[in-house]
C-alpha cells in the first residue's frame, strides 16, 4: 500500500503504511524487512524534499543491509544515498555514494543495478556541468540496458541521453533520444513514462523558441499524468506548461499554470518543487515588470531551498533574485545576489551554474556602464561554456560580449560578436537564439547609422518571432523597426510600428514596455507637428510610470526606461510651449524635475512618497481642465509674489536644446532664448568648472552631464537633438575658442545669456532660481553685467530644484521649540580605508579655529578633533537649531568625514572603516533634523577632484530630512577665505538679516575686501543657498544662545 501511494505522489500516506511495515519487521525480526521499509522511508521523504530525514531512513537501510550481508541492499542503500546527497546539492558525497554501488552491483554482477549506477552518477555529472563525462555514463547505461533486455532501463537512458544533448544544445540529437524514450515507454505501457518523455520534449521544443510545440507537448504530459493519477506529475507539467506560456508572452496564463504547480505541490508537500514553482511565478511577474512581486517569490524559492538544505536552489533563487534587481535597476544587490550565485555554484562544482553567474555578472556591470568588467566576466562565461560544450550558452556569451562592445562603440566587434551568436544559434536550431542575434544585430548597425541595415535585421527578428509566436520578442521587434525608421525620419512608418508594439505590450501586459511605447509615439507625432497627438502619448507614458514607481523607486539614470521617464517630461513641456500653453509648460517641466529628485532620495530611504504622485494626479487633471492658472496663482500667494519684491526664474532647456525662462512675480511672463542652445551653455560651464577642478558627472542625480575628465575634452550632450532641428544661427561655432576666454569673459556672457533676455520684467531685489539641471553650477551671483556689475551687487539669489519643492517647504509645518548650535570642526580622522585606498586626510587648524570663533555668536561649545564623531555628531543634528560642518568631504559622493568612535579611546591602530567615519546621505535620510540652517564647508584642503553628487549630493539629504535651509559651496575655497566670510555671514545673520540677504552682503563685502586676493569670485561666488530663505528674529538668537549653554555646559563626549 505504501509503494500504491508513493507512485500517486500521496507521500504522506505512504509514509503512514511504510512506518507500519517497519514496526511490524522490528517486532518479528525480520531484519530484511527493516531494511526495506527504511528504504522505502527514506524514499518517500526524499519525494518530500526531506532529504536529511531521507538520509538518515537509508544510513539505517545500509547498516542493517551491511549487518545481514545482502550485497545487493547495500548496493541499493548507497544508490539512494548519492541521490539524496545529489538533492542537496553535495555532488562529490553523491558522486561518493554512487561510486560505491557501482563496485558492489558489478562485483556481485547485478547488470541492472550497474546499469541503475551509471545512470545516477550520468544525472550527478549532467549537474556539475560535465556533459560529455554524462554521456558516457547514460551510453554505459543504455548498452548494459540493452545487453540484458531492460526496456524501462533503455527507456530511461534514452530520457537521460536526450536532457544531456539538450543541455549541450544539440537539439536534434536530444530530440532523437527523447523520441527513441517515448517510444520504448509506449511499446511497454509506462504511461508516467511517456508522460515524462512528452515533457522532455516539450523543453526541447521550448528551448527551440518553438513555444508552440512546446505548449502541444506539455499539454500531453498534463494530460496522461492527470489521467494515472500522476499528482507530482500533474504539478511537474504544469510548471513546464507555465515557463512555455512565459516564453510566449503570455504571463497570465504562465502564472495560472505556475499556481496550480504550487496548489498542487503543497498539498502533496514536496518543497523542493514549491521553491522551483515560486522561482518560476518570480521570473513571470520579473516579465511582467512587477518586480516587488517577483521577489518577493524569490525570496520565497530562497527560503525553502535554505531550509531543505538544497545548494542548487539556493544558487537558483540568488541568481533570480539578481535578475529581478537587475530589472529594478538596483545593480549593487544585483551584483551582491549574482556573486552568491557564483559563490555557491563554484563550490558545489556547478560549471554550468559558473558560466551562468559569471554572464549575469557581466551583464550588470555593463549596465552600471563598468564595460570593462562586463566583458571580462561575459569572457570568463564563454571560456567555460565553450569548455563544457554548452551551445547554447557559447552563443549567450557571444551575444553578451557583442553588446558590451556595442555600448563603448565599438561596433565592428560588437557585430562580430552578433554573428558569432547567429552562427551558432542557427547550427544548433535555436530559434530564440536566431532572433535575439537578429535583433543585437540591428541595434549594432543602427548605432552605425546604417538604418537600412537594421531594418533587414530586425524584419528577420520580427519574422522569427512571429514564427515561434513570441509575443515579447515581437513586440520589442516592431519598437526597433520603429526606432530605426524614426531615426530614417520615416516618422509615419515609425508611428505604424510603435503602434503594432504598443498593441501586443498592452496584450501581454507588459506596462513599462507600454510606457515606453506611448514614450516613443509622443516623439514620433511631435516630429510630424501633431502636438495634440503627441502630448496624449507622452502624458499617458508618464502615467504608466507614475503607476510603476508607486510600487518600487527606480534607479536615477540607469535604466533606458527610467531615462526616458524624465526626457518625456522635458517633449512634453516643448509641445506645449508649440501649443502656446507655456503655463502647462511650466508645470510639466517642474513635476519631471520634483520625481527625479524623488528618485533620488527615496532611493535611499527604499521608501515612495505617495504624496507626489497624488500630486502629479491633480496637475494633469489641472491642465486636462485648462486650469494651470490656479496652480500658479496658489504659488503665487504662498510665496507672496504680489508684493514685487521677489521674482522666480525658471530655467529649461526644450527638446531643441533652446533656453527657455519662465519669470514669476505678480504675473507669469514666458520668454524664449534662441541666442544660443544648451552645447553652448554646457561648455562655458565646463570650462568655468574646470579651473577648479570640479568634475560633473553623468550619473550625477542632479546634474544630467557627461562627465569630463579635463577641460581639453570634447564633450557633448547627454541627449540627442533631432537632426532635423536647425541649428540657431547665433550658436557658438567654435566651443575651442573658450579656451581663451577669461574667468571675467565667461561670467558675463553668462548673465548675457541667462539674465540679460529677462531682466526687464524682474520685480525687486531677490532672485529665486530654478535652474535647469544643466544649470546648477552656474554661479549666479556672480555672473557680470554689460556695466561690470556683479548679480550680487543687486540682487540675493537663493537656488531651488523646482518650485513643487519650494512649495512643500513653505507649507511644511516646523516645530516652533528652538534647540542648540551645533558647530563641529577638524575631525581626526585618522588613517581610514576611503574609496578602497588608505588614507590619512590632512589636519584643519584653521577649519578649528573656524568653529571656535563662530560658536561664539551662539554661546555654544564646538565639538572639534577626535570628540566630532560620527556617532555624536549624528546624535546631535537631530537636535539642533543651527548646524556648522568644517570637515573634509569625500570628493565623489559629498559624504563628511568625522572621526572614527575609536578616536575617542586614542587607539586607532586599525584603519578605520568608512562606515565608521563617514556621514553620509544615507545616515542624514535615516533621521529628522529640524534645523532652520545647516552649513557646510567641507573639502577645504581642496585635495582631489570633487564631482557634482559630492558638492550638491549631502546638501540635498539635508534639505530631504527636515533642515529648511542649506548653505553649501559649489567648489573648496581657501580655508583662512572661509573663517572670515563666515565671519561676515553670521555677523549678519545676527542682526536680523534673512540668510539670502546676509549671502548677498557677504559676497559684496569681498568684493571690495583688502586683500587682493579674497576679491576674486573664486573665493565668494561658490557660497549657494538651497531651500528657504530663513531668518533669525532677536528673540530666536537668544533663545538658540540660551539652548546652547544649557545643553552644552554639561556636556561630555564619552
Amino acid at each position: 500500500m505504501g509503494d500504491t501511494y508513493h507512485a500517486s505522489g500521496e507521500y504522506h500516506k505512504a509514509i503512514d503504511y511504510h512506518k507500519k511495515d517497519l514496526e511490524i519487521s522490528t517486532g518479528i525480526g525480520d531484519r530484511s524487512g527493516i531494511a526495506r521499509s527504511n528504504r522505502n522511508l527514506g524514499n518517500a521523504y526524499a519525494s518530500l524534499g526531506e532529504y536529511q530525514k531521507a538520509i538518515d531512513y537509508h544510513k539505517k537501510d545500509l547498516e542493517v543491509s551491511t549487518a545481514i550481508g545482502d550485497q545487493s541492499g547495500i548496493a541499493r542503500s548507497n544508490g539512494n544515498l548519492g541521490n539524496a546527497y545529489d538533492s542537496l546539492g553535495e555532488y562529490q558525497k553523491a558522486i561518493d555514494y554512487h561510486e560505491k554501488d557501482l563496485e558492489i552491483s558489478t562485483a556481485i554482477g547485478d547488470r541492472s543495478g550497474k546499469a541503475g549506477s551509471n545512470a545516477n552518477l550520468g544525472n550527478v555529472y549532467h549537474i556539475l556541468g560535465e556533459y560529455q563525462k554524462a554521456i558516457d555514463y547514460h551510453k554505459k547505461d543504455l548498452e548494459i540496458s540493452t545487453a540484458i533486455g531492460d526496456r524501462s532501463g533503455i527507456a530511461r537512458s534514452n530520457a537521460n541521453l536526450g536532457s544531456a544533448y539538450h543541455r549541450l544544445g544539440e537539439y536534434q540529437k536530444a530530440i532523437d533520444y527523447h523520441k527513441k524514450d517515448l517510444e520504448i515507454s509506449t511499446a511497454i505501457g509506462d504511461r508516467s513514462g511517456i508522460a515524462k518523455t512528452n515533457g522532455n520534449l516539450g523543453k526541447v521544443y521550448d528551448s527551440l523558441g518553438e513555444y508552440q510545440n512546446a505548449v502541444e507537448y506539455h499539454k500531453k504530459d498534463l494530460e496522461i499524468s492527470t489521467a494515472i493519477g500522476d499528482r507530482p506529475g500533474i504539478a511537474r507539467s504544469n510548471g513546464n506548461l507555465g515557463n512555455a506560456y512565459d516564453s510566449l508572452g503570455e504571463y497570465q496564463k504562465a502564472i495560472e499554470h505556475h499556481k496550480k504547480d504550487l496548489e498542487i505541490s503543497n498539498a502533496i508537500g514536496d518543497p523542493s518543487e514549491i521553491a522551483k514553482t515560486n522561482g518560476n511565478l518570480g521570473n513571470v511577474y520579473d516579465s511582467l515588470g512587477e518586480y516587488q512581486k517577483a521577489i518577493d517569490y524569490h525570496k520565497k524559492d530562497l527560503e525553502i531551498s535554505t531550509a531543505i538544505g538544497d545548494r542548487s536552489g539556493i544558487a537558483r533563487s540568488n541568481c533570480n533574485l539578481g535578475n529581478a534587481y537587475e530589472s529594478l535597476g538596483e545593480y549593487q544587490k544585483a551584483i551582491d545576489y549574482y556573486k552568491k550565485d557564483l559563490e555557491l555554484s563554484t563550490a558545489i562544482g556547478d560549471r554550468s551554474g559558473i558560466a551562468r553567474s559569471n554572464g549575469n555578472l557581466g551583464n550588470a556591470y555593463h549596465s552600471l556602464g563598468e564595460y570593462q568588467m562586463a566583458t571580462d566576466y561575459n569572457k570568463k562565461s564563454l571560456k567555460i561554456s565553450t569548455a563544457i560544450g554548452d551551445g547554447s550558452g557559447i552563443a549567450r556569451s557571444n551575444a553578451n560580449l557583442g553588446n558590451a562592445y556595442d555600448s563603448v562603440g565599438e561596433y565592428q566587434k560588437a557585430i562580430d560578436y552578433h554573428k558569432k551568436d547567429l552562427e551558432i544559434s542557427t547550427a544548433i536550431g535555436d530559434r530564440s537564439g536566431i532572433a535575439r542575434s537578429n535583433g543585437n544585430l540591428g541595434n549594432a548597425y543602427h548605432s552605425l547609422g546604417e538604418y537600412q541595415k537594421a531594418i533587414d535585421y530586425h524584419k528577420k527578428n520580427l519574422e522569427i518571432s512571429t514564427a515561434i509566436g513570441d509575443l515579447s520578442g515581437i513586440a520589442r521587434s516592431n519598437g526597433n523597426l520603429a526606432n530605426a525608421y524614426d531615426s530614417l525620419g520615416e516618422y509615419q512608418k515609425a508611428i505604424d510600428y510603435y503602434e503594432k508594439d504598443l498593441e501586443i505590450s498592452t496584450a501581454i501586459g507588459d506596462r513599462s514596455g507600454i510606457a515606453i511605447c506611448r514614450g516613443n509615439l509622443g516623439i514620433s507625432h511631435r516630429c510630424l507637428g501633431e502636438y495634440e497627438v503627441a502630448t496624449f502619448h507622452l502624458i499617458e507614458s508618464i502615467s504608466f510610470f507614475d503607476e510603476m514607481f508607486l510600487e518600487s523607486v527606480p534607479e536615477q539614470n540607469q535604466l533606458t526606461f527610467v531615462k526616458q521617464y524624465f526626457i518625456s517630461h522635458t517633449i512634453l513641456m516643448s509641445c506645449f510651449l508649440l501649443l502656446e500653453r507655456a503655463e502647462s509648460a511650466l508645470l510639466v517641466i517642474d513635476l519631471g524635475r520634483s520625481k527625479e529628485l524623488h528618485c533620488c532620495i527615496e532611493k535611499r530611504r527604499n521608501s515612495v512618497d505617495k504624496d507626489l504622485f497624488d500630486y502629479a494626479r491633480a496637475i494633469w487633471n489641472r491642465i486636462e481642465a485648462r486650469e494651470e492658472q490656479i496652480e500658479i496663482e496658489g504659488l503665487q500667494t504662498l510665496l507672496h509674489l504680489g508684493k514685487n519684491d521677489t521674482s522666480i526664474l525658471v530655467f529649461a532647456f526644450d527638446w531643441e536644446g533652446f533656453l527657455n525662462t519662465w519669470v514669476l512675480a505678480e504675473k507669469v511672463i514666458f520668454r524664449k532664448v534662441l541666442d544660443s542652445r544648451r552645447e553652448t551653455f554646457y561648455l562655458l560651464i565646463m570650462e568655468l568648472l574646470g579651473r577648479v577642478n570640479v568634475k560633473v558627472d553623468r550619473n550625477s542625480s542632479f546634474y544630467i552631464l557627461d562627465s569630463v575628465a579635463n577641460t581639453n575634452n570634447q564633450v557633448m550632450s547627454l541627449f540627442e537633438f533631432p537632426s532635423a532641428m536647425p541649428a540657431s544661427k547665433n550658436a557658438v561655432v567654435n566651443p575651442a575658442s573658450y579656451n581663451d576666454f577669461s574667468d571675467q569673459n565667461i561670467l558675463e556672457m553668462l548673465f548675457k545669456l541667462l539674465v540679460d533676455p529677462v531682466i526687464d520684467i524682474v520685480k525687486g531685489n531677490k532672485l529665486i532660481i530654478i535652474p535647469d539641471p544643466l544649470l546648477f553650477f552656474a554661479p549666479f551671483s556672480a555672473l557680470i553685467d554689460e556695466n561690470g556689475s556683479y548679480l550680487s551687487n543687486g540682487y540675493s539669489v537663493q537656488i531651488s530644484p523646482s518650485l513643487h519643492t519650494l512649495k512643500c517647504t513653505m507649507e511644511q509645518s516646523f516645530d516652533s521649540n528652538f534647540g542648540f548650535a551645533l558647530f563641529v570642526g577638524n575631525p581626526t580622522v585618522g588613517k581610514v580605508s576611503l574609496n578602497g585606498k588608505d588614507v590619512t586626510p590632512a589636519d584643519l587648524p584653521n577649519a578649528a579655529e573656524e568653529v571656535k570663533c563662530l560658536s561664539k555668536f551662539f554661546k555654544a561649545r564646538p565639538l572639534l578633533g577626535r570628540e566630532a564623531t560620527k556617532q555624536v555628531v549624528l546624535q546631535l543634528l537631530t537636535g539642533a537649531s543651527i548646524i556648522h560642518i568644517a570637515a573634509h568631504g569625500e570628493p565623489t559622493r559629498g559624504e563628511i568625514m568625522l572621526a572614527s568612535n575609536s578616536s575617542l579611546t586614542g587607539q586607532c591602530s586599525s584603519v578605520g572603516k568608512p562606515e565608521s567615519y563617514l556621514l553620509t546621505q544615507g545616515d542624514i535620510l535615516n533621521i529628522s533634523v529640524q534645523a532652520r540652517l545647516v552649513v557646510l564647508c567641507c573639502c577645504h584642503s581642496g585635495q582631489g577632484e570633487i564631482t557634482s553628487e559630492g558638492v550638491v549630493g549631502i546638501t540635498r539629504a539635508f534639505l530631504a530630512a527636515g533642515a529648511r535651509c542649506v548653505l553649501a559651496t559649489l567648489w573648496p575655497i581657501s580655508d583662512y577665505a572661509t573663517k572670515e566670510f563666515m565671519e561676515k555671514l553670521y555677523g549678519e545673520l545676527c542682526q536680523e538679516t534673512p540668510v539670502c540677504e546676509a549671502l548677498r552682503r557677504t559676497m559684496n563685502f569681498f568684493q571690495t575686501h583688502g586683500k587682493e586676493e579674497y576679491r576674486s569670485s573664486w573665493i565668494w561666488a561658490p557660497f549657494t543657498i538651497y531651500g528657504e530663505d530663513v531668518k533669525f528674529g532677536k528673540d530666536e538668537i537668544e533663545k538658540i544662545r540660551e539652548k546652547s549653554h544649557g545643553f552644552f555646559s554639561g556636556f561630555v563626549v564619552v
